[in-house]
């Protein structure tokens, strides 16, 4: 996440209202990681599911992706945003 905000502090032409879509990325990136680090570490022992343990490793991530591309998408319509460089 670091590497993004530092792009994105440094990049020279940024759409008006982008740092919104950069933070619901960067909110959405925080969620994963706290997900992922209780399910594969503190829930495994708790709920003990055996070979299914890979899931909690996995569906964060990809929840978590799908979350993302839908909201960043649903605010980027709704305050006009048109990322330079991306479309």
């Amino acid at each position: 996440m670091s590497l993004s905000i530092l792009q994105h502090v440094f990049k020279e032409n940024i759409a008006k209202n982008q740092w919104i879509l950069e933070h619901i990325g960067h909110m959405i990136g925080s969620g994963i990681e706290a997900y992922t680090a209780f399910l594969s570490f503190g829930g495994r022992r708790v709920l003990q599911v055996g070979v299914w343990e890979i899931l909690f490793w996995i569906a964060p991530g990809i929840i978590g992706s799908i979350a993302s591309y839908i909201v960043s998408k649903k605010y980027k319509k709704l305050f006009h945003i048109k990322v330079i460089g991306v479309e």
